[in-house]
């Protein structure tokens, strides 16, 4: 038979005072019955008799505004006789003038029909010094994110503005000049506009991925792959490639409409610009499948590929796997970005002189969620 033997009082109370800790126990009155060596050492007080003294003997009154207002109300007739506890941080002035940060916790404890009241004070100080650094810095670095956003914004609209001038002045010097050399120049001019307002949109897009807010709203996916394609109609390969759009979409999708297109028209943008011209028929598919929790979206291609050596860094910022390579190597790392923001993934298969599979899967925002339970119920 086994059985349980009683804690001796003298024990637990000479435990109570070899607690790091600051403890003080107080009558409903709210006059000090004990208090610890540590709390005398903590508080400040020592050589200050306390006991059968009130608690403004102990703490200043200037640091028990809140614990007056909760020693009063709870302190008078009593219905409910579970214990009540209240605890926060807080600034405590000590007798001599000096500060620090504690944590205090009050705690009512009820015996033979008498409340009482425990005081736990922990010197938190420290921790409060390194949450208040942590805020600052934190702060610092709300206050940079928003001018890194603001110059990358301002930056390359004001950059794309002479851009769009000098590509409008070669589509004029073409129509008033005949000479073979001159258009060979022209061209030249024209495709160094065109790469830089490339890199410059890149910027545009990273800017939006990283920095940009995150909106919910419903997105016809099916729509969104072909404006996205649509835009890509003057492109060189355009007109070579056969492109194929599959949806399947029972339920509705909620997530952030730019960007998804962010992550659609990098992903297509690189299957346009690397085709295989020496394949007889160049394929881009598109198949998206929506369900009630996420959306699955492949794009694939026969294209020129990709290396198995590049494939664990294809993602990385500024990383480019061929030298044809027009870009400024931006455009998967913005859609891992973009993806980052969404809570959802890419993965890539790829094999060179085979084509890509890129498999994006997003989260379906809570809207979508609950919508699309919505709608099995209904069709149940």
């Amino acid at each position: 038979m086994n059985s349980v033997a009683a804690l001796d009082p003298k024990i637990a109370l000479h435990a109570l005072s070899q607690t790091a800790s600051a403890i003080v126990f107080l009558d409903e009155e709210k006059r000090v019955v004990f208090h610890n060596e540590a709390a005398a050492k903590i508080l400040g007080f020592q050589g200050v008799s306390t006991v059968g003294a009130t608690v403004d003997s102990i703490f200043p009154t200037s640091s028990l505004v809140e614990f007056n207002n909760y020693l009063d109300k709870y302190r008078g007739p009593l219905t409910d006789l579970s214990p009540t506890e209240f605890s926060r941080d807080f600034e405590v002035t000590r007798h001599d003038g000096s500060t620090f940060w504690a944590n205090a916790t009050f705690s009512r404890i009820v015996y033979d029909s008498h409340v009482y009241f425990t005081i736990l004070v922990r010197d938190v100080t420290k921790r409060q010094k390194i949450e208040s650094d942590l805020a600052s810095k934190n702060e610092q670095i709300n206050k940079l994110t928003a001018q890194i956003e603001k110059f990358l914004y301002s930056t390359s609209h004001d950059l794309r503005s002479p851009l769009t001038s000098i590509l409008g002045l070669v589509n004029l010097m073409r129509m008033e000049s005949l000479d073979d050399s001159f258009e060979e120049y022209t061209a030249k001019i024209e495709a160094s506009a065109m790469k830089l307002d490339g890199i410059i949109k890149n910027i545009m897009s990273f800017s939006k991925a990283t920095y940009q807010r995150r909106k919910s709203q419903k997105i016809d996916l099916e729509l969104l792959a072909h404006r996205v394609l649509n835009a890509h109609h003057s492109d060189a390969n355009y007109k070579k490639i056969f492109f194929e759009v599959v949806a399947n979409s029972q339920y509705p999708f909620y997530s952030d409409p730019e960007r998804m297109e962010i992550i659609l028209n990098n992903i297509i943008s690189n299957a346009i610009h690397f085709y295989d011209p020496n394949k007889v028929r160049s394929f881009v598919r598109i198949n998206i499948n929506v369900s009630a929790v996420d959306v699955l979206i492949e794009i694939i291609d026969n294209g020129l590929g990709i290396g198995h050596q590049h494939h664990n860094q294809i993602f990385s910022m500024f990383y480019k796997a061929t030298l044809n390579s027009s870009g400024a190597g931006l455009g998967l790392y913005i859609v891992k970005e973009s993806l980052e923001q969404l809570k959802g993934s890419v993965k890539m298969e790829s094999e060179l002189g085979f084509g890509s599979v890129f498999r994006v899967r997003v989260p379906n925002d809570h809207k979508g969620q609950l919508i699309s339970r919505k709608l099995k119920l209904q069709h149940n």
